[in-house]
């Protein structure tokens, strides 16, 4: 299984306001990573921006579960230092 980080966002809402959350879990590709959200109810809508992780890997405390921003970001800090 490869750790992926999947960003959403809703096109369709005004500029600054587009972030819907961000998942991280595990699957075999990308697409299954969409489908695992979906079915574990954390895919918000919108479109998915699908990144496969590299080590640094993240703390388990923010995987399987839908991220705010803050949240994200300060996963996203955690992983490059």
């Amino acid at each position: 299984m490869t750790l992926f980080w999947l960003s959403f966002v809703n096109p369709n809402k005004p500029v600054g306001e587009k972030f819907e959350g961000v998942v991280i879990l595990e699957a075999e590709d990308g697409l299954a990573a969409v489908r695992r959200a979906w079915a574990m109810g954390l895919n918000p809508g919108g479109e998915a921006l699908i990144a496969e992780l590299m080590a640094p890997y993240p703390d388990t405390k923010y995987r399987n579960r839908l991220l705010t921003r803050e949240e994200a970001e300060a996963c996203n800090r955690e992983m490059v230092h």
